[in-house]
């Protein structure tokens, strides 16, 4: 017998109801994400002590580990510079470092000595390790790195990615003709305080580091065109090994608009396995046509639409408590108390279809104190969308909105009633009620945004086409904000 009293039957099968705060909490937490890194750091290491190891990973801070690959004149030393200056990650070339080992004399630096001292080619095995003992120095694991010309083809790729130098981000410059290569190594100029590296046309230095630059030689065109060989023979073999960790840009760009180009691929946290449930709030004045907003997003994704005005009518219909009270706001806009509405809407959410599928909601939260309480209730939103829509707008729009007194459904023009419906014009749909309710969205707005500063996105709802703001929202939801370098 089962724990519900019904023979024979297995509780486990059942739907099972989801907490509010445990997606919350996991979303916030990354759980999921946590999980998946762990278990691909303990397959790739294979610790003896697997709870220690799980323990060390735990302590780490994540990182951003870039590798920025491309020929020579693509512009990645100067891309890595302005990516360094603006990550704090620490920037390092392969001839850096073999230079800095060297010159300590590490036992690395004595085996690779023999090849720099007679201009030949390291071998990549050794290479490998150079890399592999440099970013597992203090500075790289407390701030990160950015790793350029290395690695060049897929055999040192795969080295790097079995001895566990696994990259966050990686960035292919493509497009880099011989001809713009060399435009690019022509002009280019080295700050030696900062070994930043600046270009007299495409990158100048700042006025304060300009008299402090010297010029940078130019290599041989000969030397461009067999790196470039090079690099065209490999791109390919690259592309395969790094998979969604790549972001292709064009070396037509210069450092700036190629900086522009990857950090919204940087700040983004690269895709996983783990569940992401879905809790919007689309915000918006009278005429702002939220609840279609909302709708088309709960088509597109199947996430549960909660209209507040929808749950006032349902509750009036169940002839709960307060349904008197709800009654006389829906019909003659009296105040309805938080605690009221704030109970009514956060049920809704509670139930088991908004926390499976997620939910989008519209006329709620208007104000701080109702975003504390959504909080409280651990259903706390991960977007906001704040419609803007200016006064004569919202007018324009609600003067030919219709109401069936029956239904309680609203049509924004009689047109689209069904045949003999009898419409009326909805008392919050006149003059004064409408310049009202605009001034009371206005007053609050700002202090609601303020909340949900780090969540909020402003949209432009003023164009009439519906389904260009729809397409304004969409973007934000399936695109996260920017912000610090994802690891």
């Amino acid at each position: 017998m089962g724990k519900d009293g019904n023979i024979g039957k297995d509780v486990t099968t059942r739907p099972l109801r989801i907490p509010p705060a445990y997606g919350d909490y996991a979303e916030r937490a990354q759980v999921f994400n946590l999980m998946e890194d762990m278990t691909r750091d303990l397959v790739l290491h294979l610790p003896k002590d697997p709870l220690e190891h799980m323990i060390a990973f735990l302590r780490r801070t994540p990182v951003p580990k870039i590798f920025v690959l491309g020929p020579l004149g693509s512009g990645r030393r100067e891309l890595c510079d302005m990516l360094a200056a603006r990550s704090g990650a620490v920037l390092l070339e392969m001839g850096e470092i073999v230079e800095a080992a060297v010159n300590l004399e590490s036992e690395l630096g004595q085996s690779v000595k023999p090849y720099v001292d007679k201009n030949v080619p390291i071998p990549p095995d050794y290479l490998e390790q150079l890399v592999i003992e440099r970013v597992a120095e203090g500075d790289c694991i407390r701030n990160g790195f950015l790793l350029w010309n290395f690695p060049k083809d897929r055999k040192e790729a795969v080295g790097l990615q079995a001895a566990g130098v696994l990259p966050t981000h990686v960035i292919l410059i493509e497009d880099a003709t011989v001809d713009l290569a060399a435009e690019k190594m022509t002009g280019r100029l080295l700050h030696p305080f900062s070994s930043r590296i600046f270009h007299s046309v495409l990158n100048p230095p700042t006025e304060d580091m300009a008299d402090d630059c010297v010029p940078v030689p130019s290599p041989p065109v000969e030397e461009i065109i067999q790196d470039h060989k090079r690099f065209a023979n490999s791109v390919l073999a690259l592309k395969a090994s790094f998979g969604s960790l790549l972001t292709t840009i064009s070396a037509k760009l210069d450092p700036t608009e190629m900086v522009d180009a990857v950090w919204p691929a940087l700040t983004t946290r690269k895709e996983s396995a783990a569940p992401w449930i879905p809790r919007v709030v689309v915000s918006g004045s009278a005429g702002s046509r939220d609840q279609e907003i909302a709708n088309m997003l709960a088509k597109k994704y199947g996430m549960v639409a909660v209209h507040t005005q929808d749950v006032l009518q349902q509750a009036v219909s169940a002839e709960i408590a307060a349904a008197n009270v709800i009654r006389k706001h829906l019909t003659k806009g009296d105040e309805l108390p938080d605690s009221v509405l704030s109970e009514l809407v956060e049920g809704r959410l509670a139930q088991l279809d908004c926390q499976t599928e997620g939910w989008v909601l519209t006329g709620y939260p208007r104000t701080s104190s109702q975003a504390a309480s959504l909080d409280d209730a651990k259903l706390t939103p991960n977007r906001v969308f704040f419609l803007n829509v200016d006064r004569q707008v919202a007018h324009d729009r609600l003067a030919t909105r219709r109401t069936d007194p029956v239904s309680g459904k609203t049509y924004s023009d009689k047109s689209e009633a069904p045949e003999g419906a009898k419409l009326m014009v909805h008392p919050n749909d006149r003059a004064q009620v409408i310049d009202r309710n605009l001034a009371a969205y206005s007053a609050e707005v700002d202090d609601l945004q303020e909340v949900y500063e780090s969540k909020a996105v402003e949209i432009d709802a003023n164009d009439p086409e519906l389904l260009h703001v729809f397409y304004q929202v969409d973007v934000h939801l399936v695109r996260p904000r920017e912000g610090a370098i994802a690891c």
